[in-house]
């Protein structure tokens, strides 16, 4: 997703160096906060790959499936929540999930306390709008049974055998 963004800030790097607004030593640099740096995954043995034309190489991808677990704690590694990570602060990310949570339940907070007009201006209003909350167990659907599948030409001819037998 983020590789002609890539592209167009290789071609603007080397076309100011060709100008010499930049001199050869400067690099491109992340844009990444300082704040946290991902943890370097251990990849315990030795892994065979093949350069790409550009230079550039890719790690090949995880050949088995991991279980559930074994993502929750790689996501927890990555975002550096684990006890053996030690940052001086919370990962960026964490922030914003953190930061959407306490809108969404402002906005929910802010609904569960409207109230009900009534139709009259003078009267009372009519209470909470939103008193009952949705219920976890939900009744069954109820739909029509299924049609019955015609049995096969092959089977219906094994049955009339065995009734004939």
């Amino acid at each position: 997703m983020t590789e002609p963004t890539r592209r167009l800030a290789r071609a603007a790097d080397i076309e100011l160096k060709r100008r010499g607004v930049l001199g050869r030593a400067d690099v491109l640099k992340s844009a990444e906060p300082e704040g946290f740096r991902y943890r370097d995954r251990d990849m315990g043995a030795e892994i065979w790959v093949q350069p790409r034309l550009d230079g550039t190489v890719d790690l090949p991808r995880e050949p088995e499936p991991l279980t559930v677990a074994e993502r929750e704690q790689r996501a927890l590694e990555i975002l550096g929540l684990t006890l053996g990570c030690e940052q001086p602060e919370l990962p960026l990310q964490v922030n914003e999930i953190a930061e959407y949570n306490r809108k969404r339940q402002a906005e929910i907070d802010e609904r569960r306390t409207m109230r009900i007009p009534a139709e009259e201006p003078d009267e009372m209003d009519l209470g909470e709008a939103w008193t009952v909350l949705a219920e976890r167990r939900r009744d069954a659907v109820i739909q029509p049974p299924k049609p019955p599948v015609p049995p096969a030409d092959a089977v219906l001819e094994r049955a009339a055998e065995r009734e004939a037998e």
